[in-house]
Order: structure tokens, then sequence, then C-alpha cells
């Protein structure tokens, strides 16, 4: 039998010896594991699967073919859109957007009447023991600070949120946000998936039915407002067309009746003067009309069409901590450490005596 198997025999013999201080090990590694789940708040997680936009292809053909109609050539709507379902994971991770989120009203359950803002809610989320002790330090610096400045700084009582200028509170408190809400793309299905996780099941609901309505207008909003400028102009010109039309056809008006007895030529060279100024101004409003008509076709064009396949519901069970996956993992933890410090424990005091000596 070679030195290995002698050393292996060894081992297991001394692990056999000393089992019970094994399984004593286990035990308070379970307990550990227990007390550390325990003392975690629990998250539930939310999420809502949106499908992706339908191709426009159909209604840009409708849109060119409308133009066609209108004799004002062939519209090339099918450009590439300024915003495209990769870029919703930036969209819902930005400050302007988690700050539309900021003073959402929430409910921490179904009877409650009065709703209080989630950067309230924020605030009160409970956090582990041993952030308390870890931060207790910075909690009496900010203390002093504020008995020394004399002004209350809780972002709860802020009105508003300045994109330009954030306070501490308000930053750690959108950032906060920024870690609850995710937006993930399935590269297979195409699928927008996003979730939502806060302490409260109903909170981490709401929050998310919140997100896909805000980010729904975030992007019609983002993506129409070319097309609303465009119409917003085409309709102040049509407008204005329409006045010189309308005092050109009176002009017309009022000198036929006044002269429909006269054949002289001055007076029919004046009558086919404002005749054609009349046909004119009639042409140019017609065609703004019909560039006015086009351009709301194209603001309802533009608009993006969201699908949402899961809606956002209330979970029953939360998604973390595990007190089965805590209690095992420190159980084996325990158990592996104890074991190493019986075979290699001798030693290593060994080795520190020599060099204490």
């Amino acid at each position: 039998m070679n030195k290995t198997n002698l050393d292996l025999e060894y081992y297991f013999s001394l692990l056999y010896q000393k089992r019970k201080t094994i399984y004593k090990c286990g035990i308070i590694g379970a307990l550990i594991g227990v007390i550390i789940a325990i003392s975690i708040p629990k998250r539930y997680n939310v999420e809502v699967i949106l499908s992706p936009e339908s191709n426009k292809s159909g209604t840009n053909n409708s849109l060119a073919n409308m133009a066609s109609m209108f004799g004002l050539g062939n519209i090339n709507a099918s450009g590439q859109e300024a915003i495209n379902n990769n870029m919703l994971p930036d969209i819902i991770k930005s400050t302007p957007f988690l700050i539309e989120m900021y003073q959402i009203p929430v409910a921490k359950s179904k009877n409650d009447t009065v709703l209080i803002p989630l950067c309230q809610y924020i605030e009160e989320q409970k956090s582990p023991w041993w952030n308390y002790i870890i931060n207790c330090p910075n909690q009496c610096l900010q203390f002093i600070k504020r008995q020394l400045i004399k002004q209350d700084q809780s972002p709860t009582k802020e009105s508003s949120v300045n994109n330009f200028s954030l306070t501490p509170q308000q930053e750690n408190i959108i950032n906060k946000i920024k870690g609850s809400l995710n937006a993930d793309i399935n590269k297979k299905t195409s699928m927008t998936i996003i979730s939502s996780t806060f302490q409260n099941p109903l909170v981490a609901a709401i929050v998310a039915d919140s997100a896909v309505n805000k980010l729904q207008k975030y992007i019609v909003r983002y993506q129409t407002k070319k097309a609303l400028e465009d119409c917003k102009f085409l309709n102040h010109l049509r407008n204005e067309k329409q006045k010189e039309y309308y005092y050109h056809q009176e002009a017309y008006a009022q000198f036929i009746d006044k002269n429909k007895n006269i054949k002289l030529q001055t007076i029919q060279a004046e009558v086919t003067r404002l005749q054609n100024a009349m046909n004119i101004a009639y042409q140019i409003y017609s065609q703004i009309e019909s560039q006015y008509q086009l351009a709301q076709a194209k603001v309802q064009e533009e608009k993006p069409v969201f699908a949402i396949i899961e809606p956002s519901k209330v979970p029953l069970s939360p998604i973390y901590p595990s007190k089965t996956m805590f209690t095992l993992t420190f159980m084996l933890l325990a158990c592996l450490g104890s074991m190493a410090w019986i075979i290699f424990g001798r030693d290593i005091l060994q080795s520190l005596k020599k060099i204490t000596h």
C-alpha cells in the first residue's frame, strides 16, 4: 500500500472520529443560514410580456397610395424608426423615465384607501439588521449635518424632482427604483419582458403596470413628435390659406354682383383676374388641406402598437430569499470548513507556532 492510500485512510479515519464535531458545525451552519434567510426581507417579482411592434409596411403602402390619390407624389414612410425594441432596456433605466416613476401612487394592500408615492414607499422598505449596524456611522453623520444646516432634506416632502440637479436623497431613491425595474429582450421570440421587484407583492404589480403604461406613452410621444409638429404647422398654414381663399372668393362674388349688367372689356378683364386669383387660392388651399389630412394619418401611423401577452398580476410567493437554499448552503459550508480544519488545522497551528518562535 503506497503512501497516498495511507494518507487517505488516515484522513477518513480522522474525519470519522470527529464526525460529531462535523455534525455540530453543520447544525450551527444551518441555524446561521435560517437566521440570515429570516433577516433578509422577502422580495416579489412581477413580469409583463410585450409583443414586438407589427410590421408597418402595409400602413406605409396605404399612406403612399393616399398621397398618390391626392396628387402629392409617392411618400416613402418606411424609414428607420427612431426607437426600436432593443432600446427599451436603456429607456427604462434612463433618469427621465425613472423620474416619471418617482411619485406614482402605490398601495401596500388592497384595503388601503390612502395611496402613497413610490419614493415614500421605497424609504419605508425594510433592510437586513446588519445594514443598520453598517450604516449607523453614516446615519449619525447625516443627522448631525441636518441639525447643523437646520433643514429637512427628506425627499418624500419634495414636491418636484429636478432632472438637472438631484439631491443625494433623490439620487439614492432613483437608483433603488432603477435596481427594481428591468427590461429584457428575448432574442428568440423578440418579446420584451418588463420586470418589477419589490418587498410588497401589490406594489410590485402596480409598479410593473405603471412602468408599461408610461413606457408606451413615452415611446408614442417620442415617435409622433415630428409628425405632430408637421401636423401643427400644416394646420396653421391651412387656416391661413383658407382665409385667403375666402377673401378672394368674396371679392369675386361682390364684383360680379356689382357689375353683372355691364359689358365693358375692363370689367370682363377684372372678372377674369379675380376669378384666376380665386382659383389659384383654392388650388393652394386644397393642396395644403390634402397635406394636412396626410399629416394626420401619419401621426396615427407613427404610433407604435403594443400587445400585452402577459399582463401584470399580484404574485403569490416571493422570489427571494429561499430559506432552503440558505440553510443547505451554510450547512454545507460549515461542514466543509470543519472538515478542512480537522485535516489541516493541526499543520496550520504548528506552522504558526514555528513562525512566532
